[in-house]
């Protein structure tokens, strides 16, 4: 797989953008003496009342592109800043709390990737199984060679699960989701190229109940959810009228650019699966980070085997005949995978961790590896409709401050 022929910049998408690069510059300025106290090894700008906090309340003033959601900063443990903006029910005026639930979309897969790694570290399956090991009855032969890394890594060659029409409407398990998925074509052949994947997670998710003989939720449920206190994290759906469940939106932007658009009919009342789609706040967020950083839920040689970038990611070509190509793609630069996690790159500084996004919803939660800060951010007003060179110009002027 040739990764280094061509690059192109990152550019992240959403508003969150400049907040991860304000975060990754203050991390390469904070103190890195881990024998304080917590707190006192905290940069003054991430304590409340601090410059971050400053910057976010500007974010939430921007209407009609207002931040809406809830944003925490923590190190070692220990939370330094948290603080809920915005709307979780615009029409009824309802607020945004800490402990407002919303939907994880991709950020899910981090729960997905832990359960593999810990079935790796207890013996119970290795990162170069391949799938035909799991389930011989795939007949197509491609499929049957892909191993637990590449679909950790987005190097499969699967396409893309929430797409598929063979799946929509339908409540099933992980393994009765991959008997339907598991005969279709491939994007390329298995270990050539980079392509996102929620096809390969769903199909973790079914190895993970062939491997266990549990049902995959409960497997997540017992490994990570219980032992960790996260009481306000799940796999919910509409119809279970779970409180406390922020509402999604998105901004018309062709007819009525100022006006949010409600979207739980577009999310669904499907169940998450192993490719994301939980519901969670950002303290429980914070939780799951801290266990995985501190070695509660991996040892450290296999918490190493998720964090560590290993892989470049692609961005695919678009053909003149709308297809896509995918091998010999030019590098997404500043951004990498680890087995299962997202990594990005900016002066020198990591952050690792994941970032999602579904119809009106987004979620980032990233760990800087050296520093131990970490930041988690949920938001309810879809990010692609924010006015970002405003928020880039804010960052500007913050940088500057520094």
């Amino acid at each position: 797989m040739n990764l280094n022929s061509k690059k192109v910049t990152a550019q992240l998408p959403t508003w969150w953008s400049s907040l991860l690069l304000f975060f990754m510059i203050l991390s390469a300025t904070s103190c890195r003496d881990h024998q304080q106290p917590p707190l006192t090894s905290i940069h003054p700008y991430f304590l409340a009342g601090g410059s971050f906090e400053k910057y976010m309340d500007s974010l939430s003033q921007s209407s009609p592109y207002a931040f809406s959601g809830v944003v925490l900063v923590g190190k070692d443990g220990v939370i330094s800043f948290k603080k809920a903006y915005g709307y979780a029910d615009d029409e009824a005026k309802t607020l945004n709390t800490l402990t407002t639930r919303f939907n994880l979309a991709s950020v899910g897969k981090m729960f997905t990737a832990v359960g593999i790694m810990r079935l790796v570290q207890e013996g119970k399956l290795t990162l170069t199984d391949n799938l035909g090991k799991f389930f011989p009855d795939i007949t197509n032969e491609k499929t049957k060679t892909i191993t637990i890394s590449q679909l950790l890594t987005h190097t499969a060659g699967m396409g893309n699960a929430l797409d598929d029409p063979d799946l929509k409407g339908k409540t099933l398990n992980h393994q009765q989701q991959f008997s339907i998925l598991k005969n279709k074509p491939l994007l390329y052949n298995p270990g050539k190229a980079y392509a996102y994947s929620n096809t390969g997670f769903v199909t973790l998710g079914a190895v993970i109940e062939k491997v266990t003989g549990r049902d995959f939720y409960e497997y997540i449920n017992e490994l990570i959810l219980s032992p960790l206190r996260m009481t306000n994290t799940g796999y919910y759906q509409k119809k279970d009228n779970y409180p406390d469940m922020a509402k999604g939106y998105m901004l018309d932007k062709i007819f009525a650019p100022t006006k949010k658009i409600e979207t739980s009919d577009r999310v669904g009342d499907q169940k998450g699966t192993a490719a994301g789609g939980a519901w969670g706040t950002v303290e429980d967020m914070f939780k799951f980070t801290h266990a995985i950083v501190s070695r509660q839920l991996l040892d450290d040689k296999h918490t190493r085997l998720l964090l560590d970038p290993i892989l470049a990611e692609q961005e695919p070509i678009l053909n003149p005949d709308g297809t896509f190509q995918y091998e010999d793609a030019p590098v997404r630069e500043g951004h990498k995978r680890g087995l299962g996690s997202e990594t990005i790159q900016f002066n020198g500084i990591n952050l690792s961790g994941h970032t999602g996004g579904i119809f009106g919803y987004s979620a980032v939660f990233f760990v800087n590896p050296e520093t131990g800060y970490v930041i988690v951010s949920f938001q309810n007003v879809d990010p692609e409709a924010k006015n970002r060179a405003a928020a880039e110009n804010r960052f500007t002027r913050l940088i500057k401050s520094l």
